[in-house]
């Protein structure tokens, strides 16, 4: 059988509780990242960079290939198989109250390693050539949109972030001197709810 050389463009639909529920265990997630960023890799790889034994990375990699989260280069090595992610990236579309609460805690996870890389660049900024750090940046924004505007903006971010997010994928894709950069987005409303009740939400990813 002929395999991918890398994953499949586009990204992976998760809406269902124990998926959700699967990746959001810290070890997991850790090592989904890992491979996604820096695969094909093998347990004892990854071992070696998230500081956990190659035996208890080889479990938690074959349950994210359980949940059809990554998948074997080859599967006939054991423990030394390489691993990838069969898709770039995630979508997550909760198809329940279950799902939601896990994409809930997911989201938890996620979140705690983003701030985490973002205090390690805090610390590393000043290590970096001039240029590098005027052109980093963060910004916070309060913006008063309706239900519709909210779609369209998180629907052109995606789109202006696509042509680059196929990189991580393709690596003949990225030119000289390309780093990798991390780009975060959160949307969600301030305040209370609407009194008059919730608003039905659109089928988009989230």
């Amino acid at each position: 059988m002929t395999r991918r050389q890398t994953p499949s463009r586009g990204d992976q639909l998760i809406r269902d509780a124990p998926t959700l529920r699967a990746l959001a265990n810290p070890i997991r997630y850790a090592l989904y990242e890992l491979v996604a960023t820096s695969g094909p890799l093998t347990a004892t790889d990854a071992a070696a960079i998230v500081g956990q034994s190659p035996t208890t990375c080889s479990f938690h990699l074959r349950q994210l290939a359980r949940y059809g989260l990554i998948e074997d280069v080859d599967a006939e090595h054991g423990r030394s198989r390489p691993w990838r992610v069969r898709q770039a990236g995630l979508r997550v579309v909760p198809s329940d109250h279950d799902a939601g609460l896990a994409a809930t805690a997911l989201a938890g996870v996620m979140r705690q390693r983003v701030f985490a890389r973002l205090g390690e660049w805090d610390e590393e900024r000043s290590a970096w050539p001039d240029a590098w750090q005027r052109s980093a940046g963060e910004a916070d924004y309060l913006l008063y949109l309706t239900l519709d505007e909210l779609v369209e903006l998180k629907d052109q971010l995606r789109t202006l972030l696509a042509p680059y997010a196929e990189r991580l994928a393709d690596p003949a894709r990225r030119p000289a001197g390309a780093r990798a950069v991390e780009a975060v987005t959160i949307l969600h409303p301030v305040g209370p709810p609407p009194s008059e009740g919730p608003t039905p939400v659109p089928d988009t990813p989230r």
